[in-house]
């Protein structure tokens, strides 16, 4: 009898800790969704715009977007045609596209001004043109790493990097493999050319700190993790040089692109790499951080700690940003490709 009355108490503790409470979002009403991430170097970008109501996203049914630069207006966007979606086709059911061509520079002020459904919809955004950084050195080694099953090389990328000063910043570090091929084949010469972005892969945070250690504030990695690119912020080294350290798999910069389907001849390649930084202010960095949160395959929605998206869209929902990149390029050296003995030197 003690024990079932034990088992009564311990069921209405269980019970008494469920409690049903009433969700009462922010807003209530439809909002125009506004994205755009701009880039320095670029001459054309990208707006996309729809509809966030509490049963979903909807399409706009139309919409207007300009963009003034220190207060003049610098472009109008134009829609995308359809077949223009066939390379953005996760963002096509949801949201509309918009072109605007514009020459950027540090320090510019840029304006969105954005409408839809026939003026039923209105939002605007800005954003600051940030200074550059600047890449100090670059050194290269190679390294290995293995786990339980395997070993694998890595080519190691040491970066110097000099902080933007007088500003909190975020970082965006990516690379691409930049090629020169020539095929020597059944007495045709055939030359090509091709760009690849290249997957980062780093078993620490990006930013060292010279053995003073670094705060998960700053970076949360996974060992060997791998991503096409990488963020990170100046908290560590505000208004200071930085080094920061990423791999990237040799057999990645090894073997040329489009060359599998031949079987004799031979092949010339001269490759190189292309660093990447990109500077942004630092509430980029934190929207990055909170986006990836959610998408992360370790998030279980509902169980874990909600992740709030931050929005700097005045009257509408969604996130504007501007980018300034700094490149750094390396030469390897050149390979040849023999394909009737399927060696390379």
């Amino acid at each position: 009898m003690k024990k079932i009355a034990i088992l009564f108490l311990s069921l209405g503790l269980l019970t008494a800790c469920v409690n049903d409470f009433e969700y009462k979002p922010e807003h209530t009403e439809d909002l125009l969704i506004l994205n755009a991430t701009f880039r320095q170097d670029d001459s054309v970008h990208l707006v996309w715009m729809g509809i966030s109501a509490l049963s979903g996203i909807r399409e706009i049914q139309n919409g207007q977007v300009r963009c003034i630069i220190n207060g003049q207006t610098a472009a109008t966007g134009v829609p995308l045609a359809p077949e223009e979606y066939e390379e953005w086709a996760f963002i096509r059911s949801r949201q509309k596209g918009f072109r605007i061509r514009a020459d950027l520079k540090p320090g510019d002020k840029v304006v969105l001004e954005a409408s839809a459904d026939d003026g039923g919809f209105h939002a605007r955004t800005e954003a600051t043109v940030p200074q550059a950084a600047v890449i100090r050195q670059v050194d290269t080694s190679g390294i290995s790493r293995q786990n339980e099953d395997y070993t694998w090389e890595l080519v190691q990328f040491r970066i110097r990097l000099e902080d933007i000063r007088g500003e909190e910043n975020g970082y965006m570090i990516s690379a691409v493999r930049d090629g020169d091929l020539e095929v020597k084949n059944a007495g045709e010469t055939v030359r090509s050319h091709k760009t690849d972005n290249l997957t980062l892969e780093y078993s620490d945070d990006p930013v060292l700190t010279d053995g003073a250690g670094y705060s998960f504030l700053d970076f949360d990695t996974e060992t060997y993790r791998e991503e096409q690119s990488i963020p990170f912020q100046d908290k560590l080294f505000r208004d200071e040089a930085v080094s920061l350290r990423v791999g990237i798999r040799r057999g990645m910069l090894d073997w040329p692109p489009d060359t599998y389907e031949y079987t004799e001849g031979s092949a010339h390649f001269t490759r190189r790499v292309r660093l990447r930084i990109d500077a942004s202010p630092l509430e980029d960095y934190q929207y990055l951080r909170a986006a990836r949160t959610l998408v992360n395959e370790d998030y279980i929605p509902g169980i874990m700690e909600p992740v709030a998206l931050p929005t700097n869209i005045e009257g509408g929902t969604g996130w504007f940003s501007i980018q300034t990149p700094v490149f750094h390029e390396i030469r390897l050296p050149d390979m040849d490709f023999d394909f009737d003995n399927r060696y390379y030197y």
